[in-house]
Protein backbone atom coordinates (compact mmCIF):
# COMPACT_ATOMS: atom_id res chain seq x y z
CA UNK A 1 0.00 0.00 0.00
CA UNK A 2 1.45 3.20 -1.00
CA UNK A 3 1.09 6.64 0.70
CA UNK A 4 -0.81 9.47 -0.36
CA UNK A 5 0.64 12.38 -0.22
CA UNK A 6 -1.80 15.61 0.92
CA UNK A 7 -1.21 18.75 -1.08
CA UNK A 8 -0.33 21.48 1.70
CA UNK A 9 -2.28 24.72 0.90
CA UNK A 10 0.07 27.55 0.39
CA UNK A 11 -0.66 30.27 3.17
CA UNK A 12 -2.41 33.16 1.93
CA UNK A 13 -0.03 35.77 1.74
CA UNK A 14 -1.74 38.36 4.14
CA UNK A 15 -1.92 35.09 6.52
CA UNK A 16 2.35 35.10 6.20
CA UNK A 17 2.57 39.31 6.27
CA UNK A 18 0.39 38.93 9.94
CA UNK A 19 2.92 36.62 10.91
CA UNK A 20 6.19 37.89 10.41
CA UNK A 21 5.34 41.21 11.39
CA UNK A 22 3.77 40.45 14.40
CA UNK A 23 6.93 38.37 15.35
CA UNK A 24 9.32 40.93 13.97
CA UNK A 25 7.70 43.67 16.06
CA UNK A 26 5.59 42.17 19.26
CA UNK A 27 8.18 39.03 19.84
CA UNK A 28 11.15 40.87 18.61
CA UNK A 29 12.11 37.73 16.54
CA UNK A 30 14.40 37.99 13.48
CA UNK A 31 16.35 40.56 14.61
CA UNK A 32 16.74 42.26 11.69
CA UNK A 33 14.33 44.03 9.26
CA UNK A 34 16.33 42.52 6.50
CA UNK A 35 16.22 39.00 8.04
CA UNK A 36 12.45 39.50 8.90
CA UNK A 37 11.54 40.80 4.99
CA UNK A 38 13.43 37.12 3.51
CA UNK A 39 11.52 35.41 6.07
CA UNK A 40 8.57 36.97 4.26
CA UNK A 41 10.12 35.93 0.64
CA UNK A 42 10.90 32.09 2.01
CA UNK A 43 7.16 31.79 3.57
CA UNK A 44 5.60 33.47 0.50
CA UNK A 45 7.72 33.11 -2.92
CA UNK A 46 6.75 34.82 -6.37
CA UNK A 47 6.71 38.24 -5.88
CA UNK A 48 9.62 40.78 -6.87
CA UNK A 49 12.05 41.46 -3.63
CA UNK A 50 11.13 45.08 -3.76
CA UNK A 51 7.90 44.09 -3.56
CA UNK A 52 8.15 42.36 -0.23
CA UNK A 53 10.06 45.29 1.44
CA UNK A 54 7.13 47.95 0.48
CA UNK A 55 4.32 44.89 1.56
CA UNK A 56 6.56 44.17 5.27
CA UNK A 57 7.09 48.07 5.50
CA UNK A 58 3.57 49.13 5.04
CA UNK A 59 1.70 46.41 7.34
CA UNK A 60 4.53 47.44 9.70
CA UNK A 61 2.86 50.76 9.76
CA UNK A 62 -0.26 49.38 9.60
CA UNK A 63 0.42 47.32 13.09
CA UNK A 64 1.76 50.45 14.72
CA UNK A 65 -1.48 52.30 13.63
CA UNK A 66 -3.99 49.65 15.02
CA UNK A 67 -1.69 49.61 18.61
CA UNK A 68 -1.90 53.39 18.53
CA UNK A 69 -5.83 53.26 17.58
CA UNK A 70 -6.64 50.69 20.22
CA UNK A 71 -4.50 52.48 23.11
CA UNK A 72 -6.22 56.17 22.32
CA UNK A 73 -9.79 54.60 22.22
CA UNK A 74 -9.13 52.79 25.68
CA UNK A 75 -7.62 55.86 27.30
CA UNK A 76 -10.99 58.19 25.76
CA UNK A 77 -13.36 55.51 26.43
CA UNK A 78 -14.35 53.73 29.34
CA UNK A 79 -15.02 50.10 29.01
CA UNK A 80 -18.96 49.18 28.22
CA UNK A 81 -19.20 45.52 29.21
CA UNK A 82 -19.42 46.76 33.07
CA UNK A 83 -17.93 43.71 34.53
CA UNK A 84 -14.93 44.79 35.96
CA UNK A 85 -12.98 42.72 33.57
CA UNK A 86 -11.31 43.32 29.92
CA UNK A 87 -13.60 41.98 26.92
CA UNK A 88 -13.62 42.16 23.28
CA UNK A 89 -16.51 43.74 22.96
CA UNK A 90 -15.44 47.13 24.97
CA UNK A 91 -13.45 48.27 21.62
CA UNK A 92 -15.57 49.38 18.56
CA UNK A 93 -13.87 48.33 15.96
CA UNK A 94 -15.54 51.05 13.56
CA UNK A 95 -14.30 53.72 15.91
CA UNK A 96 -10.78 52.00 15.70
CA UNK A 97 -10.68 50.51 12.08
CA UNK A 98 -11.79 54.29 11.16
CA UNK A 99 -8.84 56.19 12.64
CA UNK A 100 -6.63 53.44 10.99
CA UNK A 101 -8.64 53.46 7.34
CA UNK A 102 -7.58 57.39 7.91
CA UNK A 103 -3.83 57.41 8.22
CA UNK A 104 -3.72 54.79 5.10
CA UNK A 105 -6.79 55.41 2.68
CA UNK A 106 -5.17 53.84 0.00
CA UNK A 107 -4.69 49.83 1.63
CA UNK A 108 -7.47 47.79 0.83
CA UNK A 109 -9.56 47.03 3.52
CA UNK A 110 -8.54 43.63 4.27
CA UNK A 111 -5.02 45.08 4.84
CA UNK A 112 -6.62 47.65 7.75
CA UNK A 113 -8.54 44.57 9.64
CA UNK A 114 -5.92 42.44 9.24
CA UNK A 115 -3.95 43.28 12.66
CA UNK A 116 -7.32 44.27 14.85
CA UNK A 117 -8.80 41.10 16.90
CA UNK A 118 -4.88 40.76 17.82
CA UNK A 119 -4.00 43.77 18.68
CA UNK A 120 -7.22 44.18 20.76
CA UNK A 121 -6.31 40.39 22.28
CA UNK A 122 -2.50 41.42 23.15
CA UNK A 123 -2.78 45.03 23.65
CA UNK A 124 -6.28 45.40 25.65
CA UNK A 125 -7.38 41.72 26.92
CA UNK A 126 -4.09 39.82 28.00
Amino acid sequence: MTKRRTARRAPELLDVVLDVVVRFREHRAYGTREKAVRALRRRHPGLAVDEYDALFERHLAILDATVAAVRSYVARVKPISGTGFAEFTDIDPESVLGEVRAAFPDESQESIELFYEWVVYWHYLR
